[in-house]
Parts: C-alpha cells; structure tokens; sequence
C-alpha cells in the first residue's frame, strides 16, 4: 500500500466517492474525518438566520442533523416517523404545502440504528415540486441500496455497506446544492473544516491542484483499497447481496415467531434488521445470551432502548453465516428465556430465502 499522495490520486478517489452516487453533475470533496464531522459541515454550512428547512427525523442522527441547522440560526420544521416505520410521505407533502419558505429538506436514506429505509425516490419528487434542496445522510446507505442522484448534497462513508474504516468521508454538491451553500457563506468567516464552501475554495476552485488541509494518507490508502474492492465486486452486486441478506433475516426471523420491528418489508432496509423485544424479557439480558451463542445482537438506543435488538448486516457481515447465526442465535436465545420460538424453522426460513435470491 503506496503511502504517497499527489493531488491526481486524491482526485482519483474523490471521483470514485462521486460515482457511487452516480450524480453526473455533482462535485465530491473530501471530509478528513470520521461521517458525523461531514454531517455537521453540510449543516453548519447551510444554516443560517432567516432560512427554513424541513428535517425528516427517524432516528437520532435525523434529530442531531436538526439540531445543527436550529443552533446556526435556521428555522427547522420536523417530521418524526412512527416507532417502526419510514417517514410518512404524505406527512413531508402536507408540510411543504403549509409552509411555502421552505428552502431545505434533510433526510437519512437508512437507518442502522432502526431498521427502516426512507422513501428516497418520493421524498426527492416532493422537494423538487417545492423548490428545495435536498440533504441526505447516505453514510449507511450507500453500497447496501441504491442511492438517488438527484439529491443535491450526499453524505456518504466507508465505514459501513462498503467495508471500509470510518476514518473518512465524502461530501457530493449539485450546483443548486453550491448555490445554496453559497447564499449562506460568510466572507468573513475564518478558514474551518466545518465550512464545505471553504472545501470547494481550497480544492475544486483550484483545480484540483492542491489537496486542502492535512489528511491522514492513511485513512486515504485504506478508503481507496476498500473503493476498489467494491469496483471488483460491482456496486449492483454488492447492493443485491445486501438485499439478500435482509430478505433472509426477515424470513428467518418471522418464522422463529418472534416480530420484526420494521413490519412492512419496503420499508426495511439492508444493512440491518430489528427485532421487537419479547414482552416480560430484559432488552440486555436477550442481548447477552444471543452474543453468548455467537451472534452481536445490539440493543436499541434512545427512544427504542428496550423495545428492540439490532442484528448489522452490512459490509462482510452481508453473507449467509453471519446471516444464519444471527437468525440461530436470536431464536435459541429467546426459547431459553422462555419465549415459544422455533430455532429450526427460523434456519431453514433463512436458508430458503437465501438460496431462491442466489439461484
């Protein structure tokens, strides 16, 4: 692995961030550090007094992203999903339609933490009826589901569908999502890695020239060796084995007798499956004995903490063991705990579902 880093190969790497979103007309810049500082500079850069946006909440990350725009002086209008559902796009319709000053809408393609997939494609359409900008937070996304290219500002990771380490993140900008950000810039505003109009001065309005900031060349070796293992695997192939692996889960799980927290399956994503809790059962004593029998169950964090548990299938995890231990692991756990559940059934459910979506 090269440690060398020329302007060329940054660029190189920037471009294949860019292509996974296949936005033709998008810019990519860079973000030297983990996804959530990439998150805070969109919404520090786009805040500003005067201006209004609408945030689709359906998890913590939706609410931060919120909390963001609302300290830098925006006016924020939010849209909260259901315990188990996707955002509700007659909801994001109805709020567009009362408040025409609207200029930004924010929405988390995936949730990890809850399971559910956000009607992207749909939710994109409204804003575009409107006259706004759209933001989307692809950090899990991207890799396990087909982005939209037509958002204007995309937050995208290695860390978790493609594989990689979360020590760097990518930034894509339409030209309406530049212009937007350039309304709200400060001229007098000194140099900050919180500012992406400051990104575009040092790098793109340079020609690409000068790599802005000091990255940490190793951070970019290991993004570009996981970019070109998805480019080997393909992007299609590696969003339908995620696919696979969701739909396998999800059978294995409805047959064990337990319940899915996401019920309706378009509206479950990819990259991870929640299950419901048992009544009577501790969240963490359930935790504990399915991790006890092989499989890293996580609990829910806060407004679903003891209401649910997280099985990630993502990235290398995105394969038929973890798939089958997992599914295995959870039902067992829970029959000891004296839930009726049916460990063979919930096996065979998952392998079927995995065999008819590979032959």
């Amino acid at each position: 692995m090269s440690t060398t880093w020329q302007p060329d190969r940054y660029a190189a790497l920037a471009d294949a961030f860019g292509g996974l979103v296949r936005a033709d007309r998008a810019d990519t810049v860079l973000v030297h550090a983990e996804a959530t500082v990439a998150l805070e500079a969109v919404a520090t850069s786009l805040a500003a007094p005067g201006t209004t946006a609408l945030n689709l909440v359906s998890s913590p990350y939706g609410t931060l992203f919120g909390d963001w725009l609302a300290h830098g002086g925006t006016t924020v209008i939010p849209v909260t999903a259901a315990d188990g559902r996707a955002i509700d796009v007659a909801e994001v319709r109805s709020a567009l339609r009362a408040e025409p000053g609207i200029g930004v809408l924010a929405v988390v393609h995936a949730e990890v933490i809850t399971g559910v997939v956000n009607p992207i494609d749909e939710i994109v359409a409204l804003a575009r009826e409107h006259g706004a900008i759209v933001v989307t937070d692809a950090v899990a996304a991207v890799g396990g589901l087909a982005l939209n290219p037509d958002v204007d500002i995309t937050v995208l990771s290695p860390q978790k569908a493609l594989g990689g380490l979360p020590g760097l993140a990518a930034v894509t900008v339409s030209p309406a999502g530049w212009a937007a950000l350039a309304k709200r810039a400060d001229p007098r505003a000194p140099e900050s890695v919180l500012s992406l109009t400051g990104l575009r001065r040092r790098w793109l309005d340079t020609g690409r020239v000068t790599i802005p900031g000091i990255p940490s060349t190793l951070d970019l070796s290991a993004a570009e060796e996981t970019l070109e293992a998805v480019a080997r695997e393909g992007v299609d192939a590696r969003i339908a084995r995620h696919v696979l692996a969701r739909d396998a889960v999800r059978a294995g799980i409805r047959a064990s007798g337990l319940r899915l927290w996401v019920a309706e399956d378009a509206q479950a994503n990819s990259l991870a499956t929640t299950v419901a809790v048992p009544p009577g059962i501790p969240a963490e004593r359930l935790a504990a004995r399915a991790g006890s029998l092989g499989a890293p169950w996580t609990e829910g964090i806060g407004r679903t903490h003891g209401k649910l548990l997280r099985l990630d299938h993502y990235g290398a995890r995105a394969r038929f063991d973890a798939v089958l231990a997992g599914v295995l692991a959870l039902a067992r756990a829970a029959g000891e705990l004296g839930v009726a559940t049916d460990p063979g059934a919930a096996a065979a459910a998952a392998a079927a579902a995995w065999a008819a979506g590979v032959l």
